[in-house]
């Protein structure tokens, strides 16, 4: 797995254009659908690594937000979570289940922000002390 680093621009611009949308053929019921099974299956992973408490001692916050875009994100408030370990097996789950989406996650701080799709990981950090462990290819 090679990380790659984003640049605040380019880090913007993946923020503000929908991941690989849905033709307008696909029906809302369809795409809900598709967003529903890989966010089950994102779920289940997510609770092996760590609690889903927005409001609480939490490790992250996965909550459903669908939108036309092949993107599904939540928000890490445990940045020790945080692994190669998590990013491989986060595009293991995008290459086996879900090759067409992305994965995006970012600290509850906006100090960081990790794009997976099964191709690459992305990170975008406010400064290069933030995640060492995730520095360089692995």
């Amino acid at each position: 797995m090679t990380i790659l680093n984003l640049s605040r621009e380019d880090c913007s611009h993946r923020l503000d254009t929908p991941y690989n949308p849905p033709a307008p053929s696909i029906s809302d019921q369809e795409f809900d659908q598709e967003y529903y099974l890989l966010y089950s299956k994102l779920e289940e992973f997510m609770a092996a690594h760590g609690e889903n408490n927005a409001f609480g001692q939490g490790d992250y916050y996965l909550e459903p937000s669908i939108m036309r875009s092949r993107g599904i994100g939540f928000e890490v408030s445990n940045s020790k979570i945080v692994t190669t370990e998590l990013l491989q097996g986060l595009q293991k789950l995008a290459a086996d289940h879900a090759p067409a989406w992305e994965i995006y996650f970012r600290s509850d701080n906006f100090d960081y922000d990790v794009f997976i799709n099964p191709s690459a990981v992305r990170i975008y950090r406010n400064t290069q002390d933030l995640l060492p462990c995730l520095d360089g290819s692995v």
